[in-house]
C-alpha cells in the first residue's frame, strides 16, 4: 500500500543533526575518492596499480562488509559512527605525515586506502541502522531520501572537485581536509542524545558469526532481496570496472588534469541527486515496487 505524502511533517532536529554529521563525512570521502587516484597516480603510471587503489578503497565492502553489518546490529549506531570517524581521522593523520615528508609510497598508499574504506563500510552501514531511531517510519522514505542525498552531493559533487582542487595546491591538502571533515562530523554525533540510536536491538546474538550466517541464510530464502542484492553486485562491479581506470583516461586521453578529473566526477551525481530528491513522492504515488 503506498504511503502517505508526509513533506509537510518536520523531521526534526535530531535528524538534521546526524544529516549534517553524515554530509560532511561524505563531503570528506568525496574530497578523498578524487585525491587517492591522483595520488597514486603521481607515485606510479602502472594502470594496474592505480586500479588497485581504488579497489582497495572498495574491497572492505566485499570482506568486511557482513560483519559491519552485524556490529551495526549489536552495538549502538551513535557509538559505532564517533569510533569508526576518529579511526578514520588517525589514519588521515598518519597518511597526511607521509605525503608532506615524501615518503608516501603505493603499499602505504594501499594500506591507508584498505583502513579508510573499512571506516567508510563500518560508518554507511551504522548510518542506516540509525534512521528508525531518528524519525518515525512514516517518514523513513523522506528521511533516507534526504540522507541518500547529503551522500551524493558530498561523494560525488561537492568533494571530488575539492579534492581535485586540493590536490593541485598540495597533495597532502585534501587528506587533512578529510580530515577535519570526519573530526566535525565527530562532533556534531556526539551532540544527539544518547537514547537516539544508542541501544542494539534486544536478543541480537553476541559474536558476529552467528549474526552473519544467520543473516546469509536468511538473504539466500528471501527471492526477491536475494535478486536485488544479485542485481545491485552486477551494476556496482561494472561501475567499478571502468572508475577504477577513470583517472587515467582523463589525463592521459582527455587531458583534463586534475581538476577536469574531479569535475568529471561531479557531473556523474546530478542523476543520482534528482533521484534521491523525488523518491518519497514515487513510493507515494505508485508503491515501493
Amino acid at each position: 500500500m503506498p504511503f502517505m505524502v508526509t513533506s509537510s511533517v518536520p523531521l526534526g532536529r535530531p535528524f538534521w543533526t546526524f544529516w549534517s554529521a553524515a554530509t560532511l563525512a561524505n563531503v570528506g570521502d568525496g574530497i578523498r575518492l578524487a585525491a587517492f587516484p591522483l595520488l597514486a597516480a603521481s607515485l606510479t603510471a602502472n594502470p594496474v596499480g592505480v586500479a588497485a587503489v581504488t579497489a582497495a578503497q572498495a574491497l572492505p565492502w566485499l570482506v568486511t562488509g557482513l560483519l559491519a553489518g552485524s556490529l551495526a546490529d549489536r552495538r549502538g549506531a551513535r557509538t559505532l559512527l564517533a569510533q569508526a570517524d576518529l579511526a578514520r581521522v588517525v589514519v588521515l593523520g598518519v597518511l597526511v605525515v607521509a605525503v608532506a615528508t615524501g615518503w608516501a609510497s603505493l603499499p602505504l598508499v594501499l594500506l591507508a586506502s584498505f583502513l579508510l574504506g573499512i571506516g567508510e563500510t563500518v560508518r554507511d552501514t551504522a548510518a542506516q541502522t540509525a534512521l528508525p531511531g531518528l524519525v518515525p517510519e512514516r517518514l523513513l522514505e523522506r528521511a533516507n531520501g534526504k540522507l541518500v542525498a547529503g551522500e551524493i552531493v558530498g561523494n560525488e559533487f561537492v568533494g571530488p572537485p575539492v579534492g581535485a582542487a586540493l590536490f593541485v595546491a598540495g597533495a597532502a591538502l585534501p587528506f587533512a581536509a578529510n580530515g577535519a571533515s570526519l573530526a566535525l562530523a565527530v562532533m556534531l554525533l556526539l551532540t544527539l542524545p544518547i537514547s537516539v540510536a544508542a541501544r542494539p536491538p534486544q536478543g541480537t546474538p553476541k559474536q558476529a558469526s552467528p549474526g552473519v550466517v544467520a543473516g546469509l541464510r536468511w538473504l539466500a530464502r528471501h527471492r526477491v532481496l536475494r535478486t536485488l542484492a544479485l542485481v545491485t553486485a552486477a551494476v556496482a562491479a561494472a561501475d567499478s570496472a571502468w572508475f577504477a581506470i577513470l583517472v587515467l583516461y582523463a589525463e592521459s586521453r582527455l587531458s583534463v588534469g586534475a581538476t577536469g578529473f574531479g569535475i568529471l566526477l561531479a557531473a556523474g551525481a546530478l542523476g543520482g541527486l534528482l533521484g534521491s530528491s523525488v523518491v518519497d513522492r514515487l513510493v507515494a504515488g505508485t508503491g515501493t515496487a
